[in-house]
């Protein structure tokens, strides 16, 4: 467990370090899917605890239905996520693989876990979580992120890969927001009258 601890102290610190060393012990595919579904669980069970503890219990009736489809939905971003990453990146000339493209997001995932859990005791003191901190929370992690890809494709420009993140991301939005109206779900969540 402390060299759990070491390594997110060294992605808050160096976050090309963190990922230099991530890289250097990539498991093979099988034992990288498996580590990734067990961190969809355990960022399902984050959120289950941490929206209990703010809406004191009020708020988990939406967890509480399916936790099994929403870890499900989470392990999807995450291949998805890692699947952009090693696409867009090879597409620029990058050198990173699928499954280390996946190692990082699943890393940076357990980090989000690992935020939730020490996030709980201060949302049960405070009743709430600060929008900045949150902001905060996701800035680090787009900052991790950009720095994880840097390192994976082999790119120096932290620069060209924010603006690559930026476009990705974007054009990510766009597909989905199709896909979605093609299906008729709407952005307030329900399905249009027809």
């Amino acid at each position: 467990m402390h060299w759990l601890l070491a390594l997110a102290r060294l992605t808050v610190t160096d976050p090309q370090s963190a990922a230099a060393y991530l890289l250097s012990r990539l498991p093979d595919r099988r034992i990288l899917l498996q580590i990734a579904v067990l961190v969809s669980l355990l960022g399902v069970l984050a959120e289950a605890v941490l929206i209990a503890v703010v809406s004191r219990g009020e708020g988990t009736a939406a967890l509480a239905g399916s936790p099994i489809l929403l870890a499900v939905i989470l392990f999807m971003m995450l291949m998805l996520s890692s699947l952009l990453v090693y696409i867009v990146g090879g597409m620029f000339g990058g050198t990173g693989s699928f499954d280390a493209a996946l190692l990082l997001s699943v890393w940076l995932q357990f980090l989000m876990v690992l935020v939730q859990v020490v996030t709980i005791p201060f949302a049960a003191i405070v009743g709430g979580i600060p929008e900045l901190m949150t902001f905060g929370i996701y800035l680090f992690l787009t900052w991790a992120l950009i720095n994880f890809i840097a390192v994976l494709h082999g790119f120096t420009s932290l620069w060209k890969v924010f603006a690559g993140f930026i476009a990705t991301s974007l054009a990510a939005s766009l597909v989905i927001l199709l896909v979605l109206g093609m299906i008729g779900l709407s952005l307030e969540g329900g399905v249009p009258n027809v």
